[in-house]
């Protein structure tokens, strides 16, 4: 399975959809890690952003500005 996130709104001054776009991130990219053959794709807005999400070969970051 191959899964794609836009994850733009996870960014410090959006304080509420931050918060839940950074914890849906995080908690898909654990469930990525514990299923052999599956991909996350995150679509950030920033290298830096998400630092909670565990860096792994299943998860690709896809760099994008939020406009």
């Amino acid at each position: 399975m191959h899964i794609l996130f836009d994850a733009r709104a996870a960014i410090p001054y959006l304080p509420g959809i931050n918060r839940y776009a950074a914890s849906l991130a995080a908690a898909l990219a654990e469930a990525i890690l514990d299923d052999p053959g599956s991909r996350l794709s995150l679509v950030v807005p920033s290298r830096d952003a998400l630092p909670d999400v565990p860096s792994s070969q299943a998860v690709q970051r896809i760099v994008c500005e939020l406009s």
